[in-house]
């Protein structure tokens, strides 16, 4: 029996087309296996039976937007062939009118995003600080989430050294909870009314709406420069958490404190973690550059084939606890500055539950673009504080998404609608599709019956009743936001070698890139209070002197490990491993690796000199790339068994090499290995007689994710 390859992710529809345009009418045919759409449900929260598709467009044949059949939608209704169009033509207008409407207020800033729908199953473990009935045991609950950049336009490339948006809407029996945070758990400012400077800093700048999507400018770093609150967040962008491998290998954290509340009414401070099950990685800075060229949509394709593929991404979600105490301060830091976080060996993260998302929205526009997220959609047992960023947030989310999507009536698109009853006694405004009966919304009311009742205190949201001190009203920030050297201190001190290294490359490139020369002094002043070596290999790529650090430490940070991302093994789920071969490989041996790369839940594709299959009959092999359609950066690890010398294989290979991949090569392989420079004794480089041989060592190599002894 002839070996296949796996099915290969990316097939536009659920159907397979046809060579002549199809002539016989069908039905709309339903979305792929991989997609779901939102829960079938009323505006008010009422479950609705019915099929998948009932809210997609329906019937054989072409329509008005009212349902009137139509025999024509090539060509106006016009005086005559070569007359002029008539206004009369209703079918035109509504077409060209619909379409001139179609764009809605892309947001301001998360505006390129990715999404996927799944499922969140609670541990148990935060029963005995919130008694959120979604965190339960084995209690499951739907959820959508989206990830994003900041920076950039909808129009933006994915991979650039940017903050990303991890944020999750839970659709609870309890109402929505959405928990919106970032993949850096500290911000740029500690008040949300700098909000709009820092966004404004570091947008494209407003004359020429450039740089795009990018922080290598000088409205920026003039900024963070003078706003020096920002080190820490700027220090994370400068790391390789700027540049994410994937969405699926990606941290999020909630970013500002909250409370949990148990059932009797105690209440904590937590700070939320989602942690990805295949660890925290990330792309090297030419891999980023490369990758932004030849696939602006590389991490927006990463989430959807590996969901398409079964390697559905998981993460746990995980709690620091703190005591709620009146200064709401652990070991000495301030749990509602939010440029400050807690390294986790002082407060271990505990998980509470799993997030595993395995399916695809089915519309864009209709999910991702539409969902409406907000720090202020909360549940029973989970309440806000008073960090004067999420303080801000909680009005601005709101008012955002009321721009954007036309009107208060937001949380009745399908993706937003809770999936539990609404009695809200909101009424009327743009896009209302809730039809409610009924005379009297308003409490307290006779002519309904009294409807809707108050619940209890033990079934309703409760606002933790915290002692307010006595206090004077000013505007102000308490004498603990005012450290703003320390944390970033502690993250890069908590580096490996090879990643503070790229730290250093990362300042040196975004400052190189700044034209006003006292913006770079002044930014190389900050960057020596986190770390005077680094400063100094900073200055000398600029070519400036290193100032001496103005803030005095009597004691060196202790190192965090879990901010490192190096030196663990992770699982290979999802993974791609990239096969050269030509037509006079041993193909049986080809069919072996893909095979055996498929089992082991990671995708094989074959790169060959030309499309279509190499070899013929049975033992033919599909190629999935071509040397034309080809770039490194798409492969996590490089398999060669193919003696071909051509040129573009020697940009592939050195490529992966530069970029600390994992390469294998075997029987004719070994000569194309050779004529690409690459040492056969250079770490992370296997050589073998057979494909079966070389699996076990690249794929032990490819735990790491990358041989970083290269660049060591």
């Amino acid at each position: 029996m002839p070996k296949k390859n796996p099915p290969i992710p990316g097939t536009p529809g659920s159907g397979t087309p046809t060579l002549a345009e199809p002539t016989e009418p069908t039905d709309p045919l339903p979305p792929k296996p991989d997609q779901r759409a939102p829960a079938l449900g009323t505006a008010t929260g009422q479950p609705v039976e019915g099929p998948d598709t009932a809210r997609g467009q329906q019937g054989e044949h072409l329509t008005t937007a009212q349902g009137a059949r139509l025999y024509d939608t090539d060509h106006s209704l016009k005086a005559g062939t070569r007359g002029p169009t008539l206004l009369q033509d209703h079918h035109l207008r509504e077409k060209i009118t619909h379409f001139d409407h179609e764009r809605i207020p892309e947001r301001v800033v998360h505006a390129r995003g990715a999404a996927a729908h799944g499922v969140f199953r609670g541990y148990g473990a935060a029963e005995p600080i919130s008694k959120a009935a979604f965190l339960g045991k084995d209690v499951e609950t739907p959820v959508f989430v989206r990830f994003s950049t900041v920076l950039g336009s909808r129009g933006s490339a994915d991979a650039v050294r940017d903050t990303r948006g991890f944020a999750t809407k839970f659709y609870t029996g309890e109402g929505t909870f959405d928990l919106v945070g970032n993949n850096i758990p500290v911000f740029f400012i500690q008040d949300g009314i700098k909000f709009p400077d820092v966004i404004h800093a570091a947008k494209p700048h407003p004359d020429r709406e450039i740089p795009q999507a990018q922080s290598a400018h000088d409205t920026f770093w003039d900024f963070v420069s003078l706003h020096t609150e920002a080190t820490a967040h700027t220090l994370w962008n400068m790391s390789d958490r700027g540049i994410p491998r994937s969405y699926r290998m990606m941290e999020g954290f909630g970013v500002n404190t909250f409370r949990m509340v148990n059932a009797a009414g105690e209440s904590s401070l937590v700070k939320f973690h989602w942690k990805p099950k295949l660890g925290v990685h990330s792309l090297v800075w030419e891999e980023a550059q490369i990758v932004n060229g030849m696939d602006p949509d590389y991490h927006r394709r990463d989430l959807a084939d590996a969901i398409e593929s079964g390697a559905y991404p998981e993460w746990e979600l995980g709690i620091q606890a703190f005591p709620d105490t009146p200064d709401q301060t652990f070991e000495g830091i301030d749990l509602l500055d939010p440029t400050k976080m807690v390294p986790e060996e002082l407060a271990p993260v505990q998980p509470i539950g799993l997030m595993t998302l395995d399916a695809n929205p089915t519309n864009f526009f209709a999910e991702t673009e539409q969902v409406a997220l907000h720090p202020g959609h909360l549940v029973p047992g989970i309440d806000v504080t008073d960090d004067p960023l999420l303080q801000a947030r909680l009005f601005s989310y709101l008012d955002t998404q009321i721009s954007r999507l036309g009107g208060p009536n937001f949380g009745q698109i399908p993706i937003n609608r809770p999936q539990a009853e609404v009695n809200d006694m909101l009424r009327d405004g743009m896009h209302q599709t809730g039809v409610h009966p009924g005379v009297a919304p308003y409490r307290p009311n006779s002519l309904d019956a009294g409807c809707p009742f108050l619940a209890g205190a033990d079934a309703a949201f409760v606002e933790v009743p915290v002692q307010m001190p006595e206090s004077t009203k000013l505007r102000a920030a308490p004498a603990s936001f005012d450290d703003h050297f320390s944390q970033a201190r502690l993250f890069y001190a908590s580096l490996s070698p090879v990643e503070q290294a790229h730290v250093a490359e990362a300042y040196t490139f975004e400052l190189g890139k700044c034209y006003e020369q006292v913006i770079k002094e002044r930014a190389l002043e900050v960057v020596a209070n986190i770390d005077p070596g680094l400063c100094e290999q900073v200055a000398a790529g600029l070519g400036l002197p290193a100032p001496a650090p103005t803030v005095a430490y009597d004691v060196a940070p202790t190192p965090s490990p879990a901010l490192s991302q190096v030196g663990a093994e992770w699982p290979l789920d999802g993974r791609i491993i990239g096969i050269v071969a030509d037509d006079e490989s041993d193909l049986s041996e080809v069919a072996d690796a893909v095979e055996m790369i498929g089992k082991n839940g990671m995708v094989p594709l074959v790169i060959g000199p030309h499309g279509g299959e190499l070899g013929s009959g049975k033992g033919a092999v599909p190629v999935s790339r071509t040397f034309l359609t080809m770039r490194s950066v798409e492969f996590d690890a490089i398999l060669v068994a193919a003696p071909a010398s051509d040129p573009r294989l020697h940009v592939l290979l050195m490529e992966a090499f530069r970029h600390c991949k994992a390469i294998g090569g075997w029987a004719a392989g070994r000569g194309l290995l050779e004529a690409a420079g690459i040492p056969a004794e250079a770490p992370g480089i296997v050589i073998a007689d057979e494909a079966s041989e070389l699996f076990d060592g690249i794929t032990a190599l490819m735990k790491s994710h990358r041989v970083w002894e290269r660049q060591v």
